[in-house]
């Protein structure tokens, strides 16, 4: 059943103990960012969005909430719903290094409903060295996509799973298993291979959840295309590589020609 929301404004109704209360922020009184975000899927109760690295949820100017809560660059429809939020809200925390598919709540109904479920996420991220699924029988959902040579690391190899609950699980045990992500200074430690220092390549590439407007139907929604910062760390470290390499055969080639001589 929907939720009414009251007038903002003090709250001077009682409240039983077998009701439940939602606090809804009103992000409109804020200050709204103007700027578009890439909507991976909506309707009237919910919606997936893709959150860039480096973007807080809340707590700041230019944040995930305030962009939702954008007038005239709005990239989010309003619920026609009666208990329709005064601005889209995300329902799950993701931490700001990790860009990645944000589920968020269009209704109070939808936040109320979704917020007491643990979030369901794809992971996706780059790891140093050469990922064997036959070593790791223990992860049967983990997927290697591509391993690609890398001059600073040896390899690197691009995996996903699925994940429940909370990422630092699946960041866990990647350092475990000897293939840290790149970038990963919380578990890795100071000597986990890094591109950038404020770079961590992890990424939540989906989201699975119960749509509240579909009887809540179970719904996976996937990001389709390549996540930038991967295509671009494989293409510039491959090519990095192919010039190590012929910079290694000039070198032996005239080594032997002094020999030669």
């Amino acid at each position: 059943s929907e939720l009414s929301l009251p007038r903002p404004g003090r709250w001077r109704e009682p409240i039983l103990a077998t009701h439940t209360l939602l606090f809804v922020p009103d992000y409109p009184r804020r200050s709204p960012h103007e700027t578009a975000l890439k909507v991976l899927f909506e309707n009237d109760q919910v919606a997936v969005v893709w959150k860039e690295p480096g973007l807080r949820l809340f707590g700041g100017v230019r944040t995930l909430a305030n962009m939702l809560a954008a007038q005239e660059k709005r990239s989010i429809m309003i619920s026609p719903a009666s208990d329709a939020l005064p601005a889209p809200t995300p329902v799950h925390f993701l931490e700001a290094e990790l860009g990645g598919c944000v589920l968020v709540a269009k209704t109070a109904s939808a936040a109320l409903r979704l917020g007491r479920e643990a979030p369901r996420r794809s992971l996706r991220a780059v790891v140093q060295g050469d990922v064997q699924i036959d070593n790791l029988d223990s992860n049967e959902s983990l997927r290697v996509h591509r391993s690609g040579p890398s001059v600073r690391f040896g390899k690197i190899s691009e995996v996903s799973r699925k994940a429940a609950g909370e990422i630092a699980a699946f960041r866990r045990e990647c350092v475990q298993e000897g293939h840290t992500i790149l970038g990963d200074l919380e578990f890795g430690g100071e000597d986990a291979p890094m591109v950038r220092r404020t770079q961590l390549f992890l990424a939540c590439d989906g989201v699975t959840f119960r749509d509240p407007a579909q009887d809540d139907r179970e719904t996976v929604v996937i990001l389709t295309e390549p996540v930038d910062r991967f295509e671009h760390l494989f293409s510039r470290e491959a090519l990095v590589y192919k010039l190590d390499c012929e910079r290694l055969e000039r070198q032996r080639l005239q080594c032997e020609k002094k020999k030669e001589k």
